[in-house]
């Protein structure tokens, strides 16, 4: 995703634009303000959001890419999609950008950030505080 500084927890780019974030639950907040914003806009099918998204003239196969967002989903490349569908699309553009998975768990913080805000720190240390309990 190209940089953008208004995207919350983005620290910076890389040499080729791309943005840098600060956690992953930021990167995957991003993408999914970012891919309503394509819903809204009309770009609103895998094929319309990943020539959006993954250009060929960024040196992407956006071919390629939708028969992967697609295949990963169960989703067609030309159905028109719901706001529900990216919690299916995400996943499958990381995977595919990454060669990563992204948990349901990682999925549900990044969909939260707001409600959860600085909380997400004080539950990862309260985590590992109670699993070194268990250990003593």
């Amino acid at each position: 995703m190209r940089y953008n500084p208004a995207f919350k927890g983005v620290t910076g780019k890389d040499s080729r634009g791309f943005a840098i974030f600060k956690t992953q639950y930021h990167g995957l907040r991003a993408m999914r303000i970012l891919l309503t914003n394509y819903l809204k806009k009309g770009f609103n099918t895998i094929d319309k959001i990943v020539n959006r998204y993954a250009p060929a003239a960024d040196q992407n196969q956006p071919d390629k890419y939708a028969a992967f967002v697609s295949s990963k989903t169960g989703l067609s490349r030309t159905q028109i999609l719901k706001p529900e569908d990216l919690e299916k699309i995400i996943p499958a553009m990381v995977q595919m950008e990454t060669g990563k998975t992204v948990s349901e768990w990682d999925l549900s913080l990044s969909r939260n950030m707001e409600t959860l805000g600085t909380w997400i720190p004080y539950f990862a240390l309260s985590g590992l505080l109670f699993l070194l309990s268990k250990f003593k």
